[in-house]
């Protein structure tokens, strides 16, 4: 099930169908100690650890959110249990700064939580709603002011949690994709979202300004159900996972896209065209 490596990536903590929770060297996969139960019941849905790594959340099929100090890795030990739904927490992820965790579940609704002290979480808020099926996907800026969610009827909404506990929706859904929305990444910049669909694509939208996010490109490639997307630290490029056991990597900085564009093109636009189409500005040939 989920997957996540620490700030450091020493360490990867890995969720299991049978309730339980590894901590694993990320090197050799070997384990730091016995695997730890997360759940009641059901699988165990989701990991994610702190900025600073002292601290892992996970979710699992109980509709409960647990925290769990990690400092030990071979010993972990639980901080706070809070129950978030009635039904099966998907996802579950911390803000930039690790104040605020992200549950998004199934019963459609996404939960903050205020997590500044992991053993007294504290709701923030009303529920993140608005959907007509699950909620699954979940990513904040790397400013931490914007969340977006992506659902199972196929869209994304942005929210803005500038103050989380007065989240406020931003802008319309997000819609185009055929497929649940499960994986998304926004750029180290902040300006790309990046989302993994089910029905094997990639979208990239650009929201630098979130009211009116524009449509950037849908990434083909994938056999099966992207799960999970990333970009680089650079942002230059972006990996997404699909369950047809492949990983895919696309070069998605403006100078590859320009270079491809011209491989496939020549030259675009000719004086002529760039006279109509951007009258009084110097020519300067796109592809030069």
């Amino acid at each position: 099930n989920g997957l996540a490596f620490s700030p450091d990536g020493r360490i990867l903590a890995a969720a299991y169908s049978d309730h339980t929770v590894a901590l694993l060297n990320a090197s050799t996969l070997a384990p730091l100690g016995a695997p730890f139960r997360v759940t009641a019941a059901g699988n165990a849905e989701t990991v994610a650890f702190s900025p600073d790594g002292t601290a892992l959340a996970t979710g699992g099929d109980d509709g409960t959110v647990r925290l769990w100090s990690v400092t030990d890795p071979a010993h972990p030990r639980q901080l706070s249990s809070v129950h978030d739904s009635g039904t099966y927490v998907f996802t579950v992820v911390f803000s930039p700064d690790g104040k605020t965790l992200a549950a998004a579940s199934t019963d459609n609704l996404t939960r903050l939580w205020n997590v500044a002290d992991p053993a007294r979480p504290a709701q923030l808020g009303k529920p993140l709603g608005g959907f007509s099926s699950y909620a699954i996907g979940l990513a904040f800026t790397p400013d931490g002011k914007l969340l977006a969610v992506g659902s199972a009827d196929k869209t994304i909404r942005l929210w803005s949690i500038a103050n989380p506990a007065r989240p406020v929706q931003v802008g319309a859904p997000l819609t185009g994709p055929a497929g649940y929305v499960w994986g998304l990444a926004f750029s180290p910049d902040g300006a790309t979202l990046a989302a993994g669909v089910t029905d094997g694509s990639v979208w990239l939208w650009r929201v630098t300004a979130p009211a009116s996010p524009s449509l950037i490109a849908t990434l083909a490639g994938p056999a099966g159900h992207v799960y999970s997307v990333a970009f680089a630290p650079s942002g230059g490029q972006l990996a997404a996972s699909s369950d047809d056991g492949t990983v895919h990597l696309w070069d998605v900085s403006p100078g590859a896209a320009e270079s491809r564009v011209c491989a496939n093109l020549g030259q675009p636009l000719t004086r002529a065209e760039w006279n109509l189409y951007v009258p009084g500005v110097p020519y300067r040939a796109p592809c030069s």
